[in-house]
């Protein structure tokens, strides 16, 4: 009977010693987070519809939610934008904040947006969901087959793929360029 009562008492000793151990390390985790952040996880998919139809997806290396300012952080993000039913337009950035809200999205750091007609690379960009328009104040690099701009500053509308360049712009073409 002793041995049984002393099994017993091991037993949930080491349960209760290892409850401690989770615990702290929990704790320590915990630490490590913003003290405004409610949620912080790895490896992020979202997806944003409209009417039933998916306009956009974003993936991400990790994601914090910021609950007063209604906002996830995002690092390491890429994200797929469907024009049309067989088109679509890639964005890669080093890290972006999504506004809950409105559904827009900033993105910073090694920005590259791919079409499969051109290639733009610039360090921001701004995706305004309700308008379907990406902008960036920031110089931006468009590169195609068959021709290049550099620009001060664009705005792309996904509606009408209309995009206007402004300030300082120059721009490369090749005798395969056509209008």
């Amino acid at each position: 009977m002793a041995g049984v009562i002393l099994l017993v008492v091991a037993g949930i000793s080491a349960v209760f010693i290892n409850y401690r151990k989770m615990f702290s390390r929990g704790e320590a985790q915990l630490a490590q987070l913003s003290e405004d952040v409610s949620i912080s996880i790895g490896t992020v998919h979202h997806t944003a519809t409209r009417d039933g139809v998916t306009e956009w997806q974003v993936d991400a290396e990790s994601a914090e939610y910021i609950p007063e300012r209604q906002e996830v952080l995002f690092k390491d993000l890429s994200a797929v934008f469907f024009v049309e039913k067989d088109r679509k337009v890639t964005l890669v950035a080093d890290q972006g904040i999504l506004k809950k809200e409105t559904n827009d999205i900033e993105v910073s750091g090694n920005v590259l947006v791919i079409d499969d007609r051109f290639q733009l690379k610039t360090s921001q960009l701004v995706y305004e969901h309700q308008n379907r328009v990406m902008s960036s104040s920031a110089h931006v690099e468009v590169k195609s087959d068959s021709w290049d701009l550099e620009a001060d500053s664009m705005r792309l509308d996904l509606n009408t793929r209309k995009t206007r360049f402004e300030g300082k712009v120059k721009g490369i073409f090749s005798e395969m360029f056509s209008l």
